[in-house]
């Protein structure tokens, strides 16, 4: 698994390398662009991820760490090589969304959470600071080249197929894993559905309102009932008398240790004696979710 990661990590800062040679001569030979430091920005650029391609080969710092900081630092340089390259009519604003696509792939929920933010709020405030003319004059450039029709319709028609191309991607991504997830939960129920039929013991799950909401075929075979009987029933009812289930926490130990005990069969002409272990299981905040009641035939 490691090694396919490896891949992939390498595969994108591939990926981006490729776009940054792309970038340097769709700005020289089709939209014109004269202007020096957005070159410098690019080869700044294009050094930052050759250096990030050593480092991550080199495995000098944790794989999320170093995508933080690469997507930090190559953010606010490409806020300036958009700037440079017309601000809001700059034609490279997907380079921000190419971050945005790979950050969805490298990064947990959190850590994609606060790259969208970064990259967001950056955009924002530098094209704000940009329009009002708040920027210092070395960030300040004229839109000096001018993009023909035909260029520009090219250009946009492709740009958004290559945006639904990464959506797709992600989405692609996204339904793969849900499907793997769920294989894995369905194997998971089916192996622990086996093993609880296999097993000798009667096993009872309750909800908090202590109703029946499992039952394993040993629990309906001890107790010589069908499962539709048991679900949803207190599950008093079928260890206890009437008068007895008010206090029935007073009856068992409910610190995992066996308890003796009889049940009426349900033709209440015999008594069956079981041993009955009682828990209590929590729910993510801790709090009493149910019972577990395990019980064996004596």
């Amino acid at each position: 698994m490691k090694k396919n990661i490896h891949l992939t990590v390498v595969g994108f800062l591939s990926l981006k390398l490729f776009f940054f040679l792309v970038i340097i001569f769709a700005g020289w030979l089709i939209f014109g662009i004269e202007t020096n430091a957005f070159y410098y920005c690019l080869i700044g650029l294009f050094s930052l991820t050759i250096f990030w391609l050593i480092l991550y080969k080199k495995k000098k710092l944790p794989e999320q760490t170093q995508s933080l900081i690469q997507f930090s630092l190559d953010i606010g340089v490409e806020n300036l090589l958009i700037q440079f390259s017309g601000g809001l009519e700059s034609p490279f604003i997907f380079l921000l969304i190419l971050d945005i696509f790979l950050g969805a792939y490298l990064l947990p929920q959190k850590k994609i959470l606060f790259v969208v933010a970064y990259a967001s709020s950056f955009y924002a405030i530098f094209s704000t600071c940009a329009y009002l003319g708040l920027l210092p004059d070395m960030l300040t450039t004229e839109n000096v080249f001018e993009i023909s029709s035909d260029v520009y319709f090219y250009y946009v028609v492709y740009m958004r197929v290559f945006i639904f191309f990464m959506i797709g991607y992600l989405a692609s991504q996204l339904s793969s894993r849900i499907f793997s997830q769920k294989a894995t939960i369905e194997r998971i129920q089916y192996f622990t559905e086996k093993i609880l039929f296999q097993m000798k013991s009667g096993l009872i799950s309750t909800d908090e309102e202590d109703r029946i909401i499992y039952a394993n075929k040993a629990a309906t075979d001890i107790l010589n009932r069908d499962f539709s009987d048991l679900i949803g029933k207190p599950w008093q009812s079928f260890f206890l008398k009437k008068e007895d289930i008010s206090s029935s926490e007073k009856q068992f130990n409910d610190d995992g240790s066996e308890t003796e005990w009889q049940i009426l069969h349900p033709d209440e002409n015999d008594f069956i004696p079981v041993a009955i272990t009682l828990s209590h299981f929590h729910d993510e905040l801790d709090h009493i979710a149910g019972k577990t009641i395990m019980f064996r035939d004596l």
